[in-house]
């Protein structure tokens, strides 16, 4: 039973059926987008603050401040980024195609001609059947 199936749909009317997975993979983008205005109205901030110190050295050290912490902030969403396409995408196998995927027991289950070693890790059932090298595969 897929997390869909458990969740149910949602449908918000002009933008059609939405499921889990949609929802989710549009949260994660929002979450990112809104880190990177965040981060780019802090550089503005800063650097407007910069240009206007007039030599005030607290005026400058503030900007400073701001345009350093808005930096920090980058890389970090920066790492986030990279951290969820590299470890959550290809490793757990859930987030594919700019999507995120919920697995289910079918899309964990071996597909014909798959090697395994009892015909309850085969999708299609039925009985194991000689494979290449000898090894039993999924029919």
């Amino acid at each position: 039973m897929g997390a869909n199936q458990v969740i149910g749909t949602i449908q918000p009317g002009p933008f059609g059926e939405l499921n889990f997975s949609d929802v989710a993979s549009w949260g994660v983008q929002l979450f990112f987008f809104l880190i990177g205005m965040v981060a780019l109205v802090m550089f503005l901030q800063g650097a407007l603050n910069w240009v206007t110190s007039g030599g005030d050295d607290k005026k400058l050290a503030d900007a400073r401040k701001r345009l350093t912490s808005a930096g920090i902030g980058l890389v970090i969403a920066v790492v986030l980024f990279v951290g969820w396409n590299v470890i959550v995408g290809p490793i757990l196998g859930i987030f594919k195609n700019g999507q995120i995927t919920v697995p289910t027991i079918q899309s964990m289950c071996k597909r014909p001609g798959q090697p395994a070693t009892n015909i309850n890790e085969c999708c299609a059932g039925g009985a194991l059947i000689p494979g290449p090298g000898g090894a039993q595969v999924c029919p």
